[in-house]
């Protein structure tokens, strides 16, 4: 059987891409919810439903000292569970953890690390996520998913 896809058209009968739309909507409002932190939003992940593999990004602009990362657990299943590693003072060469523990009831404990580094103000180097349990680390990269880097100018730390 040959499933026909169907392109989605508005009123006016222009194509819309309801996944991409929703994502714009996301931003926008993510947008404005930042500046009322007094954030700045410095990087936002263009796929953040795909595997994110070992890469550098760069940010959008260096005027800050404290930058935050979101990040999503897993693509897998269309999960939307989302971390935050807070508020973090910029430091060049720092290196920062994303982690996870789960519980799979197939493999037992099973933990997640992605690591990045503050390379400088104007953009962060990951590396590739890994997956450890029973059988030792494997790389898998569908999970800790950056979605969002955030700057805050606190003058704290100039």
């Amino acid at each position: 059987m040959n499933k026909k896809l169907v392109q989605l058209k508005d009123k006016s009968g222009n194509s819309i891409d309801p996944i991409n739309k929703n994502y714009e909507i996301e931003i926008s409002k993510l947008k404005e919810e930042v500046a009322k932190l007094g954030g700045t939003l410095l990087w936002i992940n263009p796929d953040p439903l795909a595997a994110f593999p070992s890469q550098q990004i760069s940010l959008s602009n260096s005027n800050y000292d404290m930058f935050e990362t979101i990040y999503m657990l897993t693509t897998y299943g269309g999960y939307r569970y989302r971390k935050s590693t807070g508020k973090l003072p910029f430091e060049q060469g720092e290196k920062i953890n994303l982690e996870s523990v789960n519980y799979d009831g197939n493999r037992g404990v099973v933990a997640y690390g992605r690591v990045f580094t503050e390379t400088d103000k104007t953009s962060l180097s990951f590396t590739n996520c890994e997956r450890y349990y029973d059988i030792g680390a494997q790389v898998d990269n569908t999970y800790l998913i950056p979605l969002y880097i955030i700057g805050y100018n606190t003058g704290l730390f100039d």
